[in-house]
């Protein structure tokens, strides 16, 4: 028998059972449609032209499960706030895919220390896959176990994601530091900004999309920012910047909410 697209064939026996009959016994381990070409006596068989043998998967082997995509690069694509989903690929324990789509996957999350708990589910799919979907609001280590229930067997076990944080929300961005509150003209004063996603997350780059500008009018026209504070991220402290500005006359400023 020979799997169309296939140039190795799968060699079968034949039994002959002394009434004019003969058994022929197979195995393949590539699910898909098989040809067959039997011959007695080196003789081909017309009986055997054009039949054909359809070969289907095996039962799952929760072992032989891949991913889509990649488990390398589903352990960083996670973002607090946001959908994460990856496919789960059902296979037998000759890696054939299980198309069927009837089988049924267990997903428990453990989330970060003090972390909200994250109720996930796994979804199957008109191709066969199983869509895994969670959406977690802390960034973090979350650890992933997702077992085939028929089989009690684990298709992941104990994997590690990182959810990072999201972007940073303005209304999230806290001014502290003795600048704040002003200072002597010609002396420089320091700023610290703690920037944070909608989530409350410490993000990861902080000085992102983050403009400090200094005003000399509360209604903040556009041509009463008389400096821009520059920013930097402070080694080692996620989700915090370093400025500092200096002003030479006395009086009143203003900065707005970056």
């Amino acid at each position: 028998a020979v799997e169309e697209g296939r140039a190795v064939p799968v060699h079968a026996a034949l039994t002959n059972n002394e009434d004019g009959t003969y058994d022929l016994t197979f195995k393949a381990t590539v699910a898909g449609r098989y040809s067959l070409a039997a011959t007695l006596d080196g003789a081909a068989v017309p009986a055997t032209n054009d039949v054909f043998l359809d070969v289907v998967h095996s039962e799952v082997f929760a072992a032989a499960s891949t991913f889509d995509p990649a488990l390398s690069v589903v352990r960083t694509m996670g973002v607090a706030g946001k959908l994460f989903t990856f496919d789960i690929e059902a296979r037998d324990a000759f890696s054939n895919f299980h198309t069927l789509g009837d089988q049924t996957f267990a997903m428990t999350i453990t989330p970060p220390l003090g972390a909200a708990a994250v109720e996930p589910s796994v979804k199957p799919q008109s191709i066969g896959t199983y869509a895994a979907l969670l959406t977690p609001l802390t960034a973090g280590e979350y650890v992933l176990t997702v077992k085939h229930v028929a089989s009690g067997l684990s298709v992941l076990d104990n994997f590690v994601a990182v959810v990072a944080p999201g972007a940073a929300d303005s209304g999230k961005v806290v001014l502290s530091g003795a600048g704040v509150n002003g200072g002597v003209a010609g002396s420089v004063q320091p700023l610290t900004l703690t920037v944070r996603d909608a989530y409350n997350n410490l993000v990861g780059n902080p000085a992102d999309g983050i403009t400090l500008e200094i005003h000399t009018n509360r209604d903040l026209p556009q041509d009463a920012a008389i400096a821009t504070v520059a920013v930097a991220p402070v080694a080692g402290t996620p989700g915090t910047l370093s400025a500092s500005y200096s002003l030479l006359f006395p009086g009143k400023y203003w900065l707005p909410p970056p």
